[in-house]
């Protein structure tokens, strides 16, 4: 699910070419998995990799304070419980979420 952010309210992306007719400004797209970021990447290549991460997420948060090495560790092990719980996060959506850093940081 391609997610549209609009006005502080979160969209589909479908909806996104009638926003932007309706109203005239830049609608910004965000990715909820690692395909999806993969995606936006390869079709917006002047932008930059980062600004498909959900702001305040924990996959911005690993992309602005952890390294490559850091992340390709982090990836190869368990979910962290103590980020799961700080983040209210499943395990499942950790490992997403490092991922998703992980390929916005090497596209950089």
């Amino acid at each position: 699910m391609l997610c549209v952010c609009f006005r502080g309210v979160i969209f589909y992306r479908t909806i996104k070419d009638t926003l932007h007719k309706e109203y005239g400004t830049e609608v910004y797209l965000y990715a909820t998995t690692a395909n999806e970021l993969r995606k936006l990447i390869k079709e917006n290549p002047a932008d930059y990799p980062s600004t498909f991460l959900i702001d305040g997420s924990f996959a911005a948060h690993c992309f602005d304070k952890l390294s490559i090495r850091e992340l390709k560790s982090l990836f190869n092990a368990d979910a962290d419980p103590s980020d799961c719980g700080k983040w209210k996060i499943s395990a499942v959506e950790w490992k997403n979420n490092i991922e998703m850093a992980l390929i916005a940081l090497e596209a950089t």
